[in-house]
């Protein structure tokens, strides 16, 4: 038992048949933190022997919900600079994945926790995944790491058993975040940083759900520029509908013609055809890096916001006639048919209007609440914005 700021140590050892060969394990405690110093000696056996560590018996559930968390268990590997899962299907009995190499890390994991193993020094070593799904509700998830020791030296590795947390994974130094899943390379860096972002937020003010309000009010201010310039567009657009009818009807024969024409009166009136597209391009990749962070960080993990919404992690849901309702992607819907009320023109592409509000329903459906509110909080920003932009016009 530590007390706060303690450290402490558990050693084992054992005396192998004959007496002359030993080994000895060392489980270096810190209150403070998950880590755990492990370290290995051999005595007595000669020859270099295969020396294994490994952890079996899988990783138990800790959400509510038994698909969301058995989808997330998984085996994985960060060797030779590439990063492995092994996962079973609930139909499979067995699998087994096996490499070797530079070896960072091995571990299991469920949505939020992990149980990994990390060699503190350089070298070259063996790693094994095993997954067992015959005869068991929850899948048995297990790792190994190996090499050749010599006798008389010392293996140290970090075992970390604890959450998947970014700001104590990464602390550190072992590479240990990479078992968070938080998307391509470029989106990973987006999401780190906007887990810092929020984490630091989240210190001044007590509330993620006020925290993703107030971080939706800043990209919007970021947009604001390219959004009210894509509002010109659209309206520019708009004006010289009947010229483009005029050179349509003129050059219905002769395509390259008309295309020459169409960016020269594009060119003429000042038009960026593509303008409208900029704001939602910049919002991607943060859309994207949001969706990895609200799926995966701990820190939103049963995080409420307020009246119903009261984990920023799963859909919101409210009970009515037995049946569990998602409020907010039905209020992100109606903010988005307004929205695109006020920004489509275009007669031919008023099925849109109706049309794409009922596809982000279902989109949005089974997303984190935390996403779905940022998108929700962006629509009904990016309203006022185009209502004050029509207001300032006339």
């Amino acid at each position: 038992m530590l007390q706060e700021g303690e450290k402490g140590d558990l050693r084992f050892s054992a005396r192998l048949p004959g007496g002359e060969r030993w080994v000895e394990k060392v489980f270096q405690f810190d209150a403070e933190r998950y880590g755990i110093t492990t370290e290995v000696r051999l005595g007595g056996f000669g020859q270099d022997p295969g020396a294994f560590l490994g952890w079996d018996g899988g990783i138990g559930r800790t959400e509510r919900s038994e698909e969301t968390d058995l989808s997330s268990m998984k085996a994985l590997a960060f060797i030779n600079e590439d990063l492995s899962h092994l996962a079973i299907a609930a139909d499979e009995n067995r699998q087994q994945w096996e490499d070797k190499g530079q070896v960072k890390l091995v571990g299991v994991r469920n949505k939020y926790f992990i149980s990994a193993l990390a060699p503190l020094e350089e070298g070259y070593f063996r790693a094994s995944l095993r997954a067992d799904h015959s005869g068991l509700s929850v899948p048995n998830y297990a790792y190994r790491l190996g090499i050749s020791l010599s006798s008389g030296t010392v293996w140290k590795n970090l075992l970390y058993i604890g959450p998947l947390d970014y700001e104590e994974l990464s602390g550190y130094g072992r590479e240990l975040e990479r078992a968070m899943d938080l998307g391509w390379p470029v989106i990973r860096e987006i999401s780190a940083l906007l887990m810092v972002v929020f984490v630091a937020a989240y210190g001044v003010i007590p509330n993620y759900g006020w925290v993703i309000v107030l971080f939706a009010l800043g990209i919007k201010i970021l947009v604001y520029p390219l959004t009210q310039k894509s509002f010109e567009s659209a309206n520019k657009m708009q004006m010289v509908q009947p010229k483009l009818l005029a050179l349509r009807e003129k050059y219905k024969n002769d395509p390259q013609r008309l295309s020459r024409e169409t960016m020269k009166l594009y060119q003429e009136e000042g038009i960026n055809p593509l303008g409208g597209c900029l704001p939602m391009l910049l919002q991607m990749p943060i859309f994207f890096a949001l969706y990895n962070v609200f799926s995966n960080t701990i820190e939103l993990r049963q995080a409420p916001f307020m009246l119903w919404i009261q984990d920023l992690s799963l859909p919101d849901e409210v009970i009515l006639g037995g049946l569990g309702i998602h409020v907010l992607p039905l209020l992100m819907a109606v903010s988005m048919f307004f929205q695109s009320k006020m920004t489509m023109k275009d007669p031919k592409q008023a099925v849109l209007v109706y049309l794409m509000p009922v596809m982000m329903i279902f989109i949005f459906w089974t997303l984190s609440s935390g996403l779905v509110l940022y998108w929700t909080v962006f629509n009904v920003l990016s309203i006022a914005q185009q209502w004050l932009t029509e207001r300032l016009r006339k």
